[in-house]
């Protein structure tokens, strides 16, 4: 089975196909092996499981703290911009996107794709959840688990050799994942910012990722489509007259008709 990428690696690997696309980098061609990590003690690997479906099987939570999910289709995210605030719904198969009036915001219909799942969907969501069923080198101490895989190191960026480490702390408290905190062992490319201004391409040796919190179960607010009144369709943009362009995570070529 192929592991999900976790929400902080997502991030990571974002940001350096950027500078992919943009740098010229003579890069140090240091990398790191590992051999596979030993699979934990089956009892220990089957509490951990049991968490994560009890995790999983819960009729709400709150990701990120920016993602709400109601099962098993709905999400409604929102975060503040520089222009103000995105919003993001998702019923289903159809995602809502807010777009910011002089008289009110009026929300974009378009059907959900993969990408936008991934970012603001029911995917974003469950993903670090899911990726973690696919390992047995699981321990446990006290109060968190840790999770142990073996990654090719162009996982986050095409052209690094070798592998990578991937360890995985997952706190738990009265049997709910409430965060997940993941740290890279071994060589890998980062963005390294300039004195001058910019990014260049750097190597380290390990680098933590971050953590994501999980919290609020079963006490998300009802997520339900915005009013019929304030929707409009969206559609792939042409050089019809009339069309402006939509902006937001994960979408591509939308307009609403004006």
């Amino acid at each position: 089975m192929r592991r999900a990428i976790p929400f902080a690696e997502l991030a990571l690997m974002t940001v350096l196909a950027v500078l992919a696309l943009t740098l010229s980098v003579s890069r140090n061609e240091r990398f790191s092996t590992f051999a596979a990590p030993p699979a934990g003690n089956p009892a220990v690997v089957k509490v951990f499981r049991t968490v994560l479906t009890r995790t999983l099987d819960a009729s709400s939570f709150t990701f990120a703290h920016s993602i709400d999910y109601q099962a098993p289709d709905r999400t409604r995210m929102a975060f503040m911009v520089a222009s103000g605030v995105d919003a993001y719904v998702v019923i289903g198969d159809t995602e809502y996107v807010g777009i910011r009036e002089a008289n009110g915001e009026t929300w974009g219909a378009t059907p959900l794709t993969k990408t936008s799942d991934a970012l603001v969907g029911p995917a974003a969501a469950k993903a670090d959840l899911e990726g973690l069923f696919t390992s047995d080198a699981v321990t446990q101490s006290g109060d968190h688990f840790t999770v142990t895989s073996v990654l090719s190191a162009s996982t986050f960026y095409s052209e690094d050799p070798g592998q990578v480490e991937l360890i995985q702390t997952v706190f738990v408290e009265d049997d709910y994942v409430t965060s997940i905190a993941d740290r890279l062992v071994g060589w890998v490319s980062v963005p390294v910012a300039q004195r001058s201004g910019g990014y260049t391409l750097g190597r380290v040796d390990q680098r933590n990722l971050g953590s994501v919190d999980y919290g609020d179960y079963g006490e998300v607010q009802t997520i339900a489509a915005p009013p019929a009144s304030r929707v409009v369709e969206l559609v792939t943009c042409s050089n019809s007259p009339g069309q402006t362009p939509v902006l937001g995570l994960g979408l591509h070529d939308l307009c609403r008709h004006d």
